[in-house]
């Protein structure tokens, strides 16, 4: 059983951590913490409780100078989070975002790019942006992700390879790419040896993992060691994993 809001409110000052699972009640984000690290949203439709994004947000904003990480997940939403998205990115401590299984529209897209531009650890999977008629490419270009140093991406849908060149070539401090692509995506190899060699001439010293099947060719994985990237692949799910070498 969860505690009262009033045992909550009591020892609000302590908290360090939390972690709202299922469905929420709006109540319980009205605790009055001020120095949280870890903040982890969990639930299923956000929809059903359409004050809970402004609660989120309220949140956010009173934690604004503590605030290390933001996990954000299980919410298929058909009501507007810009609100949310705007506070962390005035979090002047975030370090880690992980955003999985949630629907970004494009009214909400412009905030969602900026408080991901704010990230040391960025993590995005499963998440579909409603673009309406413009291009996610079109929202990346705005910002660039000066603190950027882990990057992992998978299933995004509605972002291509080419937008997804947008975050490396604003990432000078990129260490870690991992990349798994949705079915049917072809990949750009060329761009990527180019934007590669062009924003990340310090190399890279960790493993970088490409996974999937795709188009002339699918991605099966890759390596950056000593500014020299390891580029293997396989044109289909059969055939014989292929290695190709750049030096840069």
């Amino acid at each position: 059983m969860n505690p009262s809001i009033e045992t909550l409110n009591k020892y609000a000052d302590t908290i360090r951590k939390l972690r709202y699972v299922g469905s929420i009640e709006i109540d319980y984000l009205s605790i009055n913490c001020t120095k949280l690290k870890v903040l982890a949203i969990e639930i299923e439709r956000l929809s059903a409780q359409p004050g809970l994004s402004p609660a989120i947000a309220e949140l956010i904003q009173r934690n604004t100078h503590t605030l290390k990480t933001f996990l954000f997940r299980k919410q298929m939403s058909i009501t507007s989070t810009t609100d949310i998205w705007e506070e962390l990115a005035n979090c002047q401590t975030i370090n880690l975002i992980q955003v999985s299984s949630c629907n970004i529209h494009s009214g909400d897209m412009t905030s969602f790019w900026k408080a991901c531009s704010k990230a040391k650890v960025l993590y995005l999977q499963a998440v579909k942006l409603y673009c309406g008629s413009s291009q996610p490419q079109a929202d990346l270009l705005q910002f660039q992700f000066p603190r950027l140093r882990y990057l992992y991406i998978s299933s995004m849908i509605n972002v291509t390879n080419y937008s997804q060149l947008s975050i490396v070539a604003g990432a000078p401090k990129l260490e870690i790419f991992n990349w798994k692509p949705c079915h049917r995506s072809g990949f750009p190899i060329d761009e990527y040896q180019e934007t590669f060699s062009q924003h990340c001439t310090r190399g890279f010293s960790s493993y970088i993992g490409l996974y999937g099947e795709g188009q002339s060719p699918g991605v099966h994985g890759w390596e950056i060691f000593n500014k020299r990237i390891i580029f293997a692949y396989v044109t289909t799910l059969k055939d014989h994993t292929q290695a190709k070498t750049w030096q840069l």
